[in-house]
Order: structure tokens, then C-alpha cells, then sequence
């Protein structure tokens, strides 16, 4: 189950260009932060870095979430917002706080739900469903990984349609319903 959780924070964590860079990159990232006028830009810079510290700095991580969060709610900006806080779920997990993780992870859903950020709704609900699955709730980690795959197909998002699937079947093999886990 741990390997299941693994995979789905390594793909996570490639999906994004910060990730993999190196300290240069990261001082650089700074330096553009220093002089970056517009809000927006200094948000996605801030998601950037708090990505790209996840793993192995989570306290720089939460630090440069909650900046996005604080400069995203000042101007309006919900998306911006959902995204670091799913880097602040990610980061908890990291870190063993489950209990932490699942209060923003829901914090977080409900955000996305109020502002129709479909994507976000997704993520969250794979985070839950993997969440209910390592407690050995598969029903309702079913539940939610269904609802992650129907949302991410109605947005046409392959990649992490395809992730929900997986999820799916693996679900399907801890109720040790071998056909439904074939079909995903």
C-alpha cells in the first residue's frame, strides 16, 4: 500500500517542471520572486518553489505554500490558493501527518468545489480515496476514486484519468474483485 502512495507522490511530483531543479535553479526562482510585479506571477513562483521543496524541505515547502495562499486570497485568486494547499496536503504526507493532511486535503476540496476548479476537485478526491484505501476503507476510497476519474474524463485530462484507473483497480484487488480490478 505504502508503494501505491509513493507512485502517486512521485507522479505528482513530476508533473511539474520545478521538481527536479537544482539549488541554482531554486536561487534563481528567488531572485525572480524579488522583483516579480504582477501578483499572479509571484503566486505561480511561489507554487513553484513549494513544489519543488515538498520532499526534502518541508518546512520551506509550507512556508512558500502559505505565502501563495495568503497573496492568492488577497487577490482573488482561488486556483492559486488550491494549488498550494494541495502542495501543504502533499507535504504533510510527506512528513507523516496524516491527520493534518486530511483536514487540508478536505479544506481544500471544499474550496475547489465552491470555485468549479474541476482539476483540484480530482486531485483531491485520488488523495482521499488513497487516504480511505491505506485505512482499509475500499468502499469509500471506490467512491471517490470513481468521482476523481469521472471529473478528470470530463475535463479530458488523460494522464491523470489513467491514474485514477489504476487507483480504481487497485481498490478492486483489495475487495478481491479480480474482474472489476481487470477492467481498470
Amino acid at each position: 500500500m505504502k508503494k501505491a502512495a509513493f507512485i502517486f507522490l512521485l507522479f505528482l511530483a513530476i508533473q511539474y517542471p520545478g521538481f527536479s531543479q537544482n539549488a541554482a535553479w531554486k536561487n534563481k526562482a528567488i531572485q525572480r520572486l524579488a522583483v516579480a510585479k504582477n501578483d499572479t506571477i509571484r503566486i505561480k513562483i511561489l507554487l513553484q518553489l513549494s513544489n519543488s521543496y515538498k520532499f526534502n524541505k518541508p518546512d520551506s515547502a509550507m512556508y512558500f505554500a502559505a505565502k501563495a495562499i495568503s497573496l492568492s486570497k488577497q487577490i482573488g485568486y482561488p486556483t492559486g490558493e488550491a494549488e498550494a494547499m494541495r502542495y501543504m496536503v502533499l507535504t504533510q504526507l510527506t512528513l507523516g501527518n496524516d491527520a493534518q493532511a486530511l483536514k487540508i486535503n478536505l479544506q481544500t476540496l471544499k474550496l475547489a468545489r465552491e470555485n468549479n476548479l474541476i482539476f483540484e476537485q480530482a486531485i483531491q478526491l485520488l488523495l482521499l480515496g488513497n487516504g480511505s484505501r491505506f485505512s482499509n476503507n475500499y468502499e469509500t476510497a471506490l467512491r471517490y476514486h470513481q468521482e476523481s476519474f469521472k471529473l478528470l474524463d470530463s475535463i479530458n485530462d488523460v494522464t491523470y484519468s489513467i491514474l485514477a484507473q489504476t487507483f480504481i483497480g487497485l481498490t478492486y484487488l483489495d475487495l478481491n474483485q479480480l474482474d472489476s480490478a481487470m477492467y481498470y
